[in-house]
């Protein structure tokens, strides 16, 4: 999958009373928000990952593993958002709140849209 195929992240935040939260970031969130979801966005696409095969969409999967470093340093972009941003996107606070629960790993699900091939040219 092609960094520029991908049009969501999904970080899978786990929750205190043992369910996941998704947090989705989308291609076109900077353009829509606050510059900081581009930050965001591509950080998480950045991400050395592993292609699952396709989405009941017809789209391209894959899954990367944050631990670590890397998930020190995906909560430390966390607590950059501005605080507009925090105030007007729940997923946003959960997923500051998450990084209290000491986690040692968080997954983060890539999708492409159905991707077709050029049409040949004569």
């Amino acid at each position: 999958m092609r960094n520029e195929d991908i049009f969501v992240a999904r970080v899978d935040l786990p929750r205190p009373i043992g369910s996941v939260a998704y947090w989705y970031v989308p291609a076109d969130a900077e353009a829509k928000w606050h510059p900081w979801w581009g930050e965001m966005f591509r950080f998480l696409i950045a991400l050395p990952r592993t292609d699952i095969g396709k989405h009941p969409d017809g789209g391209e999967m894959a899954i990367a593993k944050m631990a670590g470093d890397v998930l020190g340093r995906f909560f430390s972009l966390v607590e950059t958002s501005p605080t507009e941003e925090r105030t007007d996107n729940p997923s946003l606070r959960m997923a500051l709140k998450t990084k209290e629960l000491g986690l040692r790993e968080v997954e983060v699900r890539l999708f492409s849209r159905d991707v077709q091939p050029a049409a040949p040219t004569s």
